[in-house]
């Protein structure tokens, strides 16, 4: 007899809570955010339930701004993972296994039991006072490990509590992240954090430069920690380690954006992200100026009649193998091509001619029996004479 499975028709009736949560967690946290916890709770007993922001929003009658608030404060205390696309899309959410003891379930200001100085000012807490005059080269408090290509944010292992501890020790450390604070005008999560102590450690970036790449992403409307991150691994592979460069370098690459979007005529959208890759591409890796870049778009247009980033790429892919870096080269290209033109013109002319002229020689050659003189004759008068005689 096989296996006899047994299920029911309807989802479970019932909802688990663990004693955890309401012993440890729940007294630190407003209502708010803890019915937005017990309504996950409740999608993973029955995956049907609208898990959509907009969907908990309307459930719960909140606004999505406090849905998205009461995540993060749950993601910052460790209970549940926020999980995103390429595209800073949530596409999941992961609730991690409380602990079961009392002895090991750590507090909201709390990492695996350990306090942290650092995530205490981050959240809230009493800032500590700033020092006017930073040490400037402190905070890599461990050597970085792996190799040149640096993984993902999502694929990176989390701090050790010493490794929490040891950052914490930092003043500048304590003092980048209440910055860093400010500038995100929240507490920090828990990714947030991890975040910024790993272009502080990994990537080695100065406290300078990180406060100055938060600055950079928000104030273009780019608050997401992803998209930050991403930035920030652009920058290292580009060798940036000042605000000073990192300000030259977004000053460019603005003015080209500017540029390229006022010459294709894109006034309604900004820039996809294959677009801007292209526009990377062309900055970055074939160090094309501005002038140069705007002369390949305003080409485009005038072949093809429609702004296309792909065609714009194909023409200076072309000028960089053929080693243009300035307009002047671009102008000796087009005399080179023009020359190259009209010897051909002239060479297909002259072929022709020459191949008119052996189709008439072959022509004449053929009809060679008909080329005599054809001789006129008086029918009448013939006749008369014949008469006559």
């Amino acid at each position: 007899m096989s296996d006899v499975k047994i299920h029911t028709s309807r989802g479970r009736q019932v909802t688990c809570i663990p004693n955890t949560f309401i012993d440890h967690y729940m007294r630190d946290a407003n209502g708010e955010y803890v019915k937005v916890y017990l309504y996950l709770l409740r999608c993973l007993e029955d995956r049907h339930m609208d898990l959509s922001l907009p969907g908990i929003a309307d459930h719960l009658d909140l606004t999505e701004k406090d849905v998205r608030r009461a995540l993060s404060y749950w993601e910052s205390v460790q209970i549940l993972r926020l999980e995103y696309n390429a595209q800073d899309h949530l596409t999941g959410i992961c609730m991690l296994n409380l602990p079961e003891t009392e002895n090991s379930a750590p507090g909201p200001d709390q990492i695996s039991g350990t306090v942290s100085p650092a995530i205490d000012a981050a959240r809230g807490g009493n800032a500590p006072e700033k020092d006017p005059s930073p040490d400037k080269n402190a905070g890599t408090v461990t050597e970085p490990t792996g190799s040149s290509g640096h993984p993902s944010i999502n694929d990176r292992p989390a701090y050790s509590p010493e490794q929490i501890n040891a950052f914490s020790a930092d003043e500048s450390v304590r003092e980048l992240l209440y910055v860093a604070q400010a500038y995100f005008g929240r507490p920090l999560t828990h990714k947030e954090i991890e975040t910024i102590l790993y272009w502080k450690d990994s990537l080695r970036f100065s406290s300078e430069l990180i406060e100055y790449l938060i600055e950079y992403c928000i104030d273009n409307s780019h608050p997401s920690i992803y998209y930050m991150d991403r930035v920030a691994l652009s920058w290292a592979e580009e060798k940036i380690c000042d605000p000073q460069e990192a300000r030259k370098r977004n000053e460019t690459r603005s003015s080209v954006y500017r540029a390229v979007m006022n010459e294709f005529g894109i006034r309604d959208r900004a820039m996809a992200a294959s677009e801007q890759e292209h526009l990377r591409h062309w900055i970055r890796d074939l160090g094309f100026s501005e002038e140069i870049v705007v002369e390949a778009c305003r080409r485009t247009i005038a072949n093809i009649s429609r702004p296309s980033f792909e065609y714009a790429n194909t023409i200076l892919n072309s000028w960089h193998r053929q080693g243009v870096t300035s307009p002047a080269d671009i102008t000796q290209l087009d005399a080179r091509h023009m020359t190259q033109q009209k010897t051909s013109a002239d060479n297909h002319k002259a072929s022709g001619q020459m191949q008119a002229a052996k189709a008439q020689a072959a022509a004449n050659k053929k009809n060679r029996f008909h080329n005599f003189s054809q001789r006129d004759y008086d029918i009448a008068a013939l006749e008369d004479a014949l008469i006559k005689n």
